[in-house]
C-alpha cells in the first residue's frame, strides 16, 4: 500500500536526511585518511639502428657494432648501474630498491618505441626528474656499452695493422 509508507516517510523524514549525511561524512573522512596523491610521467624513448659497418679483414669479413635485442634493452635498464646512478642523482636521494619501486618500462609492440613511467608520491617535479634521470642514465649506460665495444674493435684492428706492417 503506497499510502502507508508515504505516511512511515513522513514520520521519519529527519533520519532520510541525517543517515546519508552521517554516514557520506564518515565515508569522507575514513577515504581522506586511507588515499594519498600518486604523479605519474612517462617518458619515450626510441630504439635507433646501428648504421656502420666495417670490413676487418682481407677475406672480406664485415664487422657490424653488435646491436641490443629489445629484451636486453628491457634488462639494462634494471640492472645495478643504471639504478645505482640514478639513485645517486635524485634530490633527495633514494637506495636502488626505492628507484626501481618507482619505475616502470615497456615496449610497444611492433615499433622501436620504449615508455618509461615514474611514479612519484612527493610531487609531478619529483617524477618528472626520477624519469629523465633514469632515461639519461639508460643512454649513458648503452653507450658505454657501445664504447666498449668500439674500443674491442679498435684493439682488433690495430693488431691486424701491425700483423699486415709485419709481413710488408
Amino acid at each position: 500500500d503506497p499510502r502507508r509508507l508515504l505516511y512511515g516517510v513522513r514520520q521519519r523524514w529527519r533520519w532520510c536526511v541525517i543517515l546519508p549525511v552521517v554516514l557520506g561524512g564518515i565515508g569522507w573522512f575514513v577515504g581522506g585518511l586511507k588515499t594519498d596523491n600518486r604523479y605519474s610521467v612517462s617518458l619515450q624513448l626510441i630504439k635507433s639502428e646501428v648504421p656502420n659497418t666495417v670490413q676487418t679483414s682481407e677475406s672480406g669479413q664485415a664487422f657490424k657494432p653488435r646491436e641490443l635485442s629489445d629484451d636486453t634493452l628491457l634488462s639494462t635498464t634494471y640492472s645495478t648501474e643504471v639504478l645505482n646512478r640514478t639513485s645517486v642523482r635524485l634530490e633527495p636521494e633514494r637506495s636502488p630498491g626505492q628507484v626501481k619501486s618507482m619505475v616502470e618500462i615497456a615496449k610497444q609492440r611492433n615499433t622501436s618505441l620504449f615508455y618509461l613511467t615514474a611514479h612519484s608520491r612527493l610531487s609531478a617535479e619529483d617524477a618528472i626528474q626520477t624519469v629523465s634521470v633514469w632515461a639519461e642514465e639508460i643512454i649513458r649506460f648503452t653507450n658505454n656499452l657501445q664504447k666498449e665495444e668500439a674500443r674491442l674493435m679498435a684493439e682488433f684492428i690495430s693488431e691486424q695493422l701491425d700483423a699486415i706492417e709485419g709481413q710488408l
